[in-house]
């Protein structure tokens, strides 16, 4: 109701069509998610951000190609910003079955936001799916030396601690997770 309001006091304030995109896909509202992210495009087609939320919200909707092309054009924009490289490494790797793509996108993700955990997930997937279990287990270990009150990485450290056998450690890092992000309700 709070995103409502504030789109009828001005519906030309782009943020809020975001945010409000965003939420409505949180709660599987996919088509009206779609677009209120689009309209927010339309007011501000150089915000790299909402590229990259237009993009997952077609993809969510297997729009895939259309993905792809807001990722990209995010990339153009704003060539700093590592969420859209993340963004267009999974698109590669699940969508498309580009592996072999994905994993210098979601590297570049990585060295751009150098100081932050969340690209380290993805990364850490596309290894285990490409089965190079040394560099998942690699990456998750500096990632946990790092971030260690990270839940993401909590989570990472759980799931390697499950493909381990270690149920016991899965276990461990997954309440963790929940401590540190009540919202992973486990």
């Amino acid at each position: 109701s709070m995103f409502r309001r504030a789109l009828e006091l001005n519906p030309n304030y782009a943020p809020a069509r975001h945010w409000y995109s965003v939420l409505l896909d949180t709660v599987g509202r996919l088509d009206e998610a779609l677009a209120q992210i689009q309209r927010a495009a339309e007011l501000d087609p150089l915000s790299t951000v909402i590229k990259d939320v237009l993009g997952q919200s077609l993809a969510s909707q297997g729009r895939f190609h259309e993905a792809e092309a807001s990722y990209r054009r995010a990339i153009t924009i704003d060539p700093s910003n590592p969420g859209p490289y993340s963004s267009l490494a999974i698109l590669n790797a699940y969508a498309f079955d580009r592996f072999t793509d994905a994993v210098p996108l979601a590297q570049k993700a990585m060295e751009l936001d150098s100081g932050g955990p969340h690209p380290a997930r993805p990364l850490a997937l596309l290894y285990f799916d490409l089965g190079d279990d040394n560099k998942l287990f690699d990456m998750t270990a500096q990632a946990a030396k790092r971030w260690p009150d990270d839940a993401e990485i909590q989570l990472m450290l759980a799931f390697v601690n499950l493909y381990r056998l270690d149920a016991a450690g899965a276990v461990l890092h997954a309440q963790r997770a929940f401590e540190v992000n009540p919202r992973y309700d486990l």
